[in-house]
């Protein structure tokens, strides 16, 4: 039975940006940086995706599918200046590292576990970049206290459910994201010349103790007789085929069309008598009680007349 493959990080609005993404990764370096006109086209189209999500009444809960929560903290991005500052760092997020986001994160979900807010609800701050913008200090003043939700805090570093549930494995247990992939064969210590000597001895002598072992057992073991084929089976071959020359001439030298003994022929022969005797003994068992079902049917076909 197949698998479902699991459920892919990220929103359907933002595909394409992060296809572009992982394209841009496969050809340059993580340290390459990106031409401005392609960032500043990711932005834009990762701007006009947090605007259509600020207008949601209500955020969308990213741990249970198509349940919203009860807060709105996107929709402070409905203001243009707001929402370029925040898709620029989330561009800029998308462009690191799998194993840089992770730690992000990480550290991100320690601080809002550390510090819970009401009902123990977790709240992020929001993340912004705001370099190039006109009113660079009022946008980092609105968006500097600014906190949000962990669905909402999902949305735009676009984390999914099962990444999510990752990261707080990650946070419970030593607080560093794993490095995947290829990691190497482990180097051992060094063995000098005189150990790699007496290793080798000590191998070849346990070796050879082990032969002795299983070779002094070896004159005492007989080899086993097959019993051979069935002695109703060996008097069938005989007296149906071999006596009947249906058996090539070549073949009949060989051991399953050999005469059988005379004792073997009696005991054929008797165990054929006892099953005669029995068969004939359920036979008439079996007439006699269908003569009386057909007697007792008779009767009552009369008396129903």
């Amino acid at each position: 039975r197949s698998r479902r493959p699991p459920p892919r990080d990220g929103d359907p609005g933002t595909e394409s940006i992060r296809t572009r993404i992982n394209k841009w990764n496969k050809k340059h370096n993580y340290n390459t940086p990106m031409p401005t006109e392609i960032f500043d086209l990711m932005v834009t189209d990762m701007d006009q995706f947090l605007i259509n999500k600020a207008n949601l009444p209500f955020c969308e809960n990213k741990i249970k599918r198509n349940k919203y929560q009860k807060c709105s903290c996107l929709s402070i991005l409905r203001e243009s200046s707001y929402s370029w500052a925040v898709a620029k760092y989330c561009v800029s997020f998308l462009l690191r590292k799998r194993i840089d986001q992770n730690q992000t994160i990480i550290d991100w979900y320690r601080y809002a576990t550390a510090n819970p807010g009401t009902r123990n609800k977790q709240w992020y701050l929001l993340p912004f970049d705001a370099s190039d913008c006109a009113e660079s200090g009022e946008v980092a003043a609105a968006l500097r206290s600014h906190k949000i939700c962990r669905s909402a805090m999902m949305t735009l570093v676009q984390f999914g459910r099962d990444r999510m549930t990752t990261i707080k494995n990650n946070a419970a247990d030593n607080g560093v994201a794993p490095a995947h992939g290829n990691t190497g064969k482990r180097k051992e210590g060094i063995l000098d010349a005189q150990q790699l000597s007496s290793d080798f001895c000590w191998t070849k002598a346990c070796c050879r103790k082990s032969w002795q072992r299983h070779t002094q057992f070896a004159d005492r073991l007989e080899p086993i007789k097959a019993p051979g084929i069935n002695v109703f089976k060996k008097v069938e071959l005989y007296t149906k085929y071999f006596m009947s020359d249906i058996i090539p001439f070549e073949c009949k030298d060989d051991l399953l069309y050999q005469k059988p003994t005379p004792e073997e022929m009696n005991a054929v022969k008797a165990e054929k008598k006892e099953r005669k005797v029995f068969r004939d003994d359920i036979n008439e068992k079996k007439a006699k009680l269908n003569a009386e079902r057909k007697a007792l049917k008779d009767e009552c076909m009369k008396a129903l007349e």
